[in-house]
């Protein structure tokens, strides 16, 4: 992917208000991602649900800038994009109409395996909850050594789900509600480093 390409894709992502099913429409409307940012704010505004506010945000084109620097630090760290129109995006996220434009990774995961178990709870993990997740994916492992367990990478009942996975061999994906340039909560660092 040339890096002018990526710039754009991040950009896209990077537009207040935008949102996924409108950045959708607006690259099927004008044929690419490239051409979104060099439209007029007289054209974008005629696209319904764009309006005048997200149309001011796309010609202002400050996004650019900053969706540069994003594309430098994912080629220095090794982080993988995915963006919806690519051949590689994952199969099942296809599936939905509002699936992220555009997601980084981190890892080695084939996010179209044939397995994949999403766990949630709660932040305040009682014990048997702990016990509970450590039983319920060590038992899913013994027949799925294939199997990727997905959480967030929060307390309680996340982490442990992760902790689980690694502790019975099997990958797990950590969705994070932010960049990679931080890792929060901090203490979960070595647990993420040991997830990559």
């Amino acid at each position: 992917m040339s890096e002018i390409a990526l710039k754009h894709k991040i950009a896209l992502g990077l537009i207040p208000r935008i949102g996924d099913i409108n950045a959708r429409k607006l690259v099927s409307h004008f044929g690419s991602v490239e051409a979104v940012f060099q439209e007029s704010y007289r054209n974008l505004v005629k696209i319904p649900g764009i309006g005048t506010g997200i149309a001011s945000y796309i010609t202002e084109r400050s996004y650019l800038d900053l969706a540069e620097q994003e594309a430098e630090y994912i080629a220095r760290n090794n982080i993988k994009t995915y963006f919806y129109l690519d051949n590689d995006y994952p199969f099942r996220l296809r599936q939905c109409d509002d699936s992220p434009v555009v997601f980084f990774f981190m890892g080695n995961c084939d996010l179209d395996s044939a397995k994949i178990l999403s766990v949630v709870g709660t932040r305040n993990a009682t014990h048997r909850g702990k016990e509970t997740c450590e039983k319920i994916i060590s038992g899913l492992s013994d027949g799925n050594p294939d199997l990727i367990i997905v959480s967030g990478l929060a307390y309680g009942i996340d982490i442990f789900s992760h902790k689980a996975a690694l502790a019975n061999n099997l990958q797990t994906i950590g969705v994070l509600g932010h960049g990679f340039k931080t890792i929060y909560p901090s203490v979960h660092t070595s647990i993420a480093k040991s997830m990559i």
